[in-house]
């Protein structure tokens, strides 16, 4: 349970072992965090009967991560909770989608 939770039933999931980001945890060991997260999201849904839920990982300082070992939030959301994740949006054209996709296609390894 996050000692600061958002809402009744905000739930974090980490694996023992350290690390530090997303970018240092195993595919494995994150494929079993996302296992667990599941699991414990259909859970929280029918405890605390909550409309709605946020899964929130965040990873560096920049990215507003605040405690350095890979874990994962199940926030249980219900309409007008006062929370939320607003960022703000920026207008790119369909050529600039198209060129930010080939970049990350030259670095991508997907079966």
């Amino acid at each position: 349970m996050d000692i600061g939770p958002v809402n009744p039933g905000h739930v974090l999931v980490a694996p023992k072992k350290h690390y530090a980001s997303i970018f240092d945890i195993p595919p494995e060991t994150a494929q079993e965090v996302m296992a667990v997260a599941q699991q414990i999201a259909i859970a929280v849904k029918e405890t605390f009967h909550c409309p709605g839920l946020m899964l929130f990982q965040a990873n560096g300082k920049e990215g507003e991560q605040t405690v350095f070992h890979f874990h994962m939030h199940i926030v249980p959301r219900h309409q007008d909770d006062g929370a939320g994740l607003i960022w703000p949006r920026r207008q790119c054209t369909s050529e600039q989608l198209a060129a930010h996709a080939c970049l990350l296609q030259g670095k991508l390894q997907i079966n």
